[in-house]
């Protein structure tokens, strides 16, 4: 049971793949069982996860991991020393659910949600390389869209600025412009100051 980073690896298989004169259709096969993990929602074994709610609603995005119940469970929480014990408080606040009590096994369930939920920008567009590649070097289909680049575009979509946002801001958080660097639309001068606030 292990914890593996799912992009980067299939990029550099897809990546060999595309520029091999001479391919196996055994090997083939292989790397199009991959790139359906890849294309696959992960209620029925994938990598895919689908928006639920606003504007956005299905577009398909990738996690940046592959966990499981059993990972966390049965190989973490029993590690020596590792406790993820954490009971939970609502806060009426922030309307969240947070752990009563600060220390290692509440970062360990911050960490599991991330892990679980989470997707970061690089593993995202190393998704897109290998949803494009495996498209259209080796005409592989996936179970979301006809579209591989509607499919690859979805993490664009979600990147790109929407002004329709109950809080008023944009997904575009950081801009440069000459030599000035915005952060959520204000300047920022001094890059070890304090961020500023609006």
């Amino acid at each position: 049971m292990t914890l593996r980073p799912l992009i980067a690896l299939l990029v550099g298989v897809l990546t060999c793949v595309a520029t091999s004169i001479a391919r196996a259709q055994s090997g083939i096969d292989e790397l199009d069982a991959s790139y359906q993990f890849l294309v696959t929602p992960r209620s029925t074994g994938g990598a895919l996860y689908a928006l639920t709610e606003g504007a956005l609603k299905g577009v398909s995005l990738p996690l940046s991991f592959y966990d499981s119940n059993q990972y966390w469970g049965a190989y973490v929480c029993t590690l020596p020393g590792v406790s993820c014990a954490v009971m939970d408080h609502y806060d009426s606040h922030d309307y969240s659910l947070k752990p009563r009590n600060e220390g290692p096994a509440a970062a360990l369930q911050t960490e599991r949600v991330n892990v679980h939920n989470g997707t970061n920008i690089y593993d995202a567009a190393t998704w897109q390389i290998a949803v494009m590649l495996g498209a259209t070097v080796n005409k592989f289909r996936n179970p979301v869209t006809a579209d591989a680049y509607e499919l690859a575009a979805g993490q664009n979509r979600v990147l790109a600025p929407v002004l329709d946002r109950p809080n008023g801001l944009s997904s575009k958080r950081a801009t440069t412009s000459g030599n000035q660097f915005n952060y959520g639309g204000l300047e920022i001068k001094d890059a070890k100051g304090p961020t500023p606030s609006g």
